[in-house]
């Protein structure tokens, strides 16, 4: 790495080139630029999502864009900024800064940086987070160990809440909840939502509440005002305002629920994939007639399930002995978490559902019927397979149709023995694979 004298004088020319341009049509080519350390090592859990690292060092053409200094001095945003010795590119779009004996004077250059969307400051000495107001962008910070408490608010987006827990009231005037707002409080048991929130801050503008509750294992209830435009409640769980949606289920909540009749499409995000069914308290659920559609793992992430029940006039799904599938039975969709054990699928399933078997811990066997014709396929770079997360499993008997198995059809199942017959697609499949095999059959 370049000394720092010369990083400054590197910084020096490069606002003189921008100046003499005037905001020209010209780019400068940020080729020789420094680039950002790596930063220490990881703050201790609970830590957010870590970042990919070619993620921050990415580099692209600068243009120089109009700032406003309240001296006059300077015309034009910086194009790199010195935090701690080390220059970052000012059109960074995500920084970590972890570990770094930070002070609120050494968080100041981040002003400039005004495409900034992900931003960890965990295990500084941050007392003031003013110099950021300017950042429009922001949508994820992380302050976890510092002592900043209460709801951590900028340009009315709740970023962050580092509160004492219990039942908590999001302050009137905020209008979205970013991502993981209240992850690092497990002892929160309740949250009330004002009229003025309508979602969390994306790229594009969806009225939905994504992880925002992820970890509070505490929460019982959630109470939105009636007067809200978004959103709505019911017996403390958070639905759309029409509550044809459900979007949360409190983590905390213990035993069976019922989904109101009138609810028709069960997803804790717009995109149809994160659940909101998140914890380990609920036991049981009963779907109504008017659920039309689940999001991938509807209940994956609920480690204690026992049965999934749907009423008989329900024309898109069905159940049989506590288990999920479409309305002919031809597909398994979601079977118990919280079952131990072997289970044999019914002859006429043909399909198995993407994470049909996820986060079965206490699976132990299952036998899949003749008439299924493949149990993984791969689009891209995804491997789409009903097997994901079952460290129990141990036995599982495939018939002669099965025609294709991909790759990643048993993910994160480690103890996998298959079970077929001679010659058979799923021998050659365990044998590429160093998968312990019995023969059950010519």
């Amino acid at each position: 790495m370049k000394k720092r004298t010369t990083l400054t004088i590197a910084l020096v020319l490069a606002l003189t080139l921008v100046s003499c341009w005037g905001g020209g049509e010209d780019r400068l080519s940020d080729n020789n630029a420094p680039t950002p350390v790596q930063t220490q090592s990881p703050a201790p859990e609970p830590s957010p999502p870590d970042m990919d690292p070619e993620e921050q060092n990415v580099q692209s053409e600068l243009t120089p864009t109009p700032f406003s200094i309240d001296d006059g001095q300077i015309d034009v945003a910086p194009v790199s900024v010195i935090i701690k010795g080390t220059a970052y590119q000012t059109n960074l779009e995500r920084i970590d800064l972890r570990n770094m004996q930070l002070t609120d004077a050494d968080i100041q250059p981040l002003a400039y940086m005004t495409n900034l969307r992900w931003l960890n400051l965990e295990n500084n000495q941050i007392n003031d987070i003013s110099a950021l107001t300017g950042l429009t962008k922001l949508t994820d910070l992380y302050l976890s160990g510092n002592p900043i408490s209460g709801h951590v608010i900028l340009n009315d987006v709740l970023l962050m809440y580092n509160g004492p827990g219990g039942d908590v009231v999001i302050p009137e005037g905020v209008k979205r909840i970013a991502g993981y707002a209240f992850g690092k409080v497990a002892n929160i048991t309740g949250v009330f939502i004002p009229d003025s929130v309508t979602g969390i801050i994306e790229e594009k503008d969806f009225p939905y509440i994504y992880n925002v509750f992820l970890g509070c294992k505490g929460l019982i209830n959630i109470t939105v005002s009636e007067n809200n435009p978004i959103y709505a409640s019911q017996d403390g769980v958070l639905f759309s305002k029409d509550k044809t949606g459900l979007i949360l289920y409190p983590a905390g909540r213990i035993g069976d629920y019922s989904i109101p009749d009138g609810v028709k499409y069960i997803a804790g995000d717009a995109y149809g994939i994160n659940s909101p069914f998140v914890g380990d308290g609920l036991t049981g659920v009963l779907i109504p007639e008017s659920v039309e559609a689940f999001c991938w793992t509807p209940f994956g992430q609920c480690s204690q399930i026992m049965d999934i029940n749907v009423s008989p006039d329900n024309g898109s799904f069905s159940s049989q002995d506590g288990v999920l599938y479409n309305k002919d039975k031809t597909r398994i969709i979601a079977y118990p978490t919280g079952r131990s054990g072997d289970f044999t699928i019914p002859d006429g399933v043909t399909d198995l559902e993407d994470y049909a078997f996820f986060n079965c811990q206490g699976l132990t066997s299952v036998v899949i019927p003749e008439g299924v014709t493949h149990l993984a396929y791969t689009v891209g770079d995804y491997v789409h397979t009903a097997f994901v997360s079952c460290a129990n499993l141990v036995r599982v008997v495939i018939p002669r149709s099965v025609s294709k198995i991909d790759d990643g059809v048993f993910y994160d199942c480690p103890n996998i023995v298959i079970y077929s017959y001679a010659d058979s697609e799923a021998q050659r499949f365990a044998e590429e694979n160093q998968i312990p095999f019995v023969e059950i059959g010519s």
